[in-house]
């Protein structure tokens, strides 16, 4: 999932960015502006949600949207 967010991210931002999974349950994602590292959970694919890995990559687009309009 992560690979296909790097993808992603070169595509539609032009930059190389390195994802990595939250510690807390709670966190479903952040980024820092400053940087290229964004933070994503990957519990709804992981416990195999409905709509899991769909869930995962709009986070993984919301991210990526931050580095964007900002």
């Amino acid at each position: 999932m992560f690979a296909w967010g790097v993808r992603r991210g070169v595509e539609l931002a032009g930059k190389l960015f390195a994802f990595h999974l939250t510690d807390k349950e709670a966190d479903f994602g952040h980024t820092k502006l400053d940087g290229s590292r964004i933070f994503v959970t990957a519990l709804p694919m992981l416990r195999q949600e409905t709509h899991g890995r769909d869930i995962v990559e709009g986070l993984v687009l919301h991210e990526i949207g931050h580095h964007i309009y900002h």
